[in-house]
């Protein structure tokens, strides 16, 4: 396809192809052919994270198209979701756990109890001090400010693959195997299996 000027901004993840952008009145279109998995919008617009099949996350400029900076893992395994602190912060990443401090670009470490699970879905809380992540057989909540070990939840025989953390940071609700709901009471550590019937779902709560 030719160049073609064209308004707003378009950005196209394919997890198999390629990621293209398109700049405001941008007169030509750029594309990179590789591997591509999560992607995130940094809280106030100015950047685009994407994680990358070679375990990296490549920083791009929505408005240019062009790649700003890039996060190295500390292996190579595909970041498969991203998650922007809500002041911009910090950026957390899964499959494997992973945190970058944005500021310095470097990742930092997180507990090794948590270091190697695969998570399913992460988060933050609105005021950013706890951090969420769903992985198969557990969810786990983490403040990474205070120094305060994780918490790993367990719903027994179930397969997580969704979650979400409430706004006053008090539940975590996680969607598992054959439709059943999950709600966590973050105080006590109790268990609610809500169910639901069969059939997979995403779980949101903005």
């Amino acid at each position: 396809q030719g160049d073609r000027s064209m308004r707003g901004v378009l950005i196209a993840i394919c997890a198999v192809s390629y990621f293209a952008a398109v700049a405001v009145q941008a007169e030509t279109r750029q594309s990179s052919p590789t591997q591509y998995g999560g992607g995130a919008f940094s809280p106030d617009g100015s950047v685009l994270a994407v994680g990358t099949g070679q375990g990296e996350i490549s920083l791009f400029s929505p408005d240019t198209g062009a790649v700003v900076d890039l996060l190295r893992h500390r292996d190579n395994r595909r970041p498969e979701h991203l998650a922007w602190r809500p002041d911009g912060k910090r950026l957390v990443s899964a499959g494997r756990l992973a945190l970058h401090d944005m500021d310095s670009r470097q990742e930092i470490s997180v507990p090794a109890e948590i270091s190697k699970l695969r998570m399913k879905r992460i988060g933050w809380s609105r005021d950013g001090r706890t951090l969420f992540g769903v992985s198969n057989q557990s969810v786990i909540v983490w403040s990474p400010e205070s120094g305060d070990p994780p918490r790993k939840l367990t719903a027994k025989d179930q397969y997580n693959f969704s979650g979400a953390l409430s706004p006053d940071a008090k539940s975590l609700v996680s969607m598992g195997e054959q439709g059943y709901v999950h709600l966590f009471d973050l105080a006590s550590g109790e268990n609610r299996e809500l169910p639901t019937g069969y059939g997979s779902c995403e779980c949101y709560i903005d």
